[in-house]
């Protein structure tokens, strides 16, 4: 999705805006070692709530589980069928490759069968950003001689930087909290 310039502008300005009012809460106080002191959990979750923000308009997904996982104590999320990212991760290639693999797995006899995998969601961006890494059980039962199939997906908060510095806003944020 490509922004116009003025979007990209508001995006900015409500980063700013978010940034400013937290910036009471940074320590640019000075160590031992005269290195700026390490930077305090609220100051990483403004942070990640900052980007959050910047990112909302055009990454979505990684915006909403961005912005919960920097809650204190977030809640696990579920997405029922038919939602935007259960929708997402249902047109992936990852996923159609790994429900393909399941579906050469059905034995012809039994009525049940089941799988645990994981897999890598590494496109679209939005979804890599959101989940990336996931494990999924695939479990089918045979009703009136046809199969029928169910997926859960799951995935652990762990927004690492090395996935975070693809994000357009990041490195806007972390500059502003190191200046």
């Amino acid at each position: 999705m490509v922004l116009l310039e003025d979007e990209f502008k508001q995006t900015d300005l409500l980063m700013e805006e978010y940034l400013n009012e937290e910036d009471q809460d940074l320590d640019y106080s000075y160590n031992d070692h005269n290195q700026l002191a390490a930077p305090t959990k609220s100051v990483i979750r403004n942070a990640s709530k900052a980007a959050a923000t910047g990112a909302q308009p055009f990454l979505p997904l990684t915006a909403a589980t961005l912005k919960h996982s920097a809650q204190d104590k977030p809640t696990a999320l579920s997405y029922k069928q038919g939602t935007s990212m259960s929708n997402k991760i249902k047109s992936s290639t990852a996923f159609k490759n790994e429900l393909a693999k399941f579906k050469k797995k059905l034995p012809a006899k039994g009525t049940y069968y089941s799988y645990n995998g994981s897999m890598a969601l590494s496109s679209p961006k939005d979804l890599y950003l959101a989940l990336n890494k996931v494990s999924y059980l695939m479990a089918a039962e045979k009703v009136n001689g046809k199969w029928k199939i169910y997926t859960h997906v799951m995935d652990t908060y762990n927004f690492e930087y090395w996935n975070m510095k693809d994000l357009p806003c990041w490195n806007r944020v972390t500059e502003v909290i190191y200046q």
